[in-house]
């Protein structure tokens, strides 16, 4: 067919413009520069650090509620009330 490359993949021009793209020498610089480029993720390993921080206290929360749940007296007249205070704190 009229138009494409001889691999019958891409249309004649389009591999003229790849090639026309790749060999200036500006697009080369810029795309140089663009692999160059270092990314700041400080912003992003700051929320995480905040992400792990809130998880430890949650972990740490849950800990001391089954501690409590464990320790209540079953006989006490409010364990019922003060079980179902506490499961629902836990969950």
């Amino acid at each position: 067919m009229e138009g494409e490359s001889k691999g019958g993949y891409f249309p004649s021009w389009h591999t003229t413009f790849a090639e026309s793209l790749v060999s200036n020498p500006k697009f080369a610089a810029m795309m140089q520069e663009k692999i160059n480029m270092k990314v700041d993720t400080a912003a992003i390993d700051q929320e995480i650090a905040n992400y792990e921080k809130q998880l430890r206290q949650s972990y740490s929360i849950k800990s001391k509620l089954m501690e409590e749940i464990d320790s209540l007296d079953p006989d006490d007249r409010h364990y019922i009330k003060r079980k179902a205070d506490l499961d629902d704190r836990l969950y």
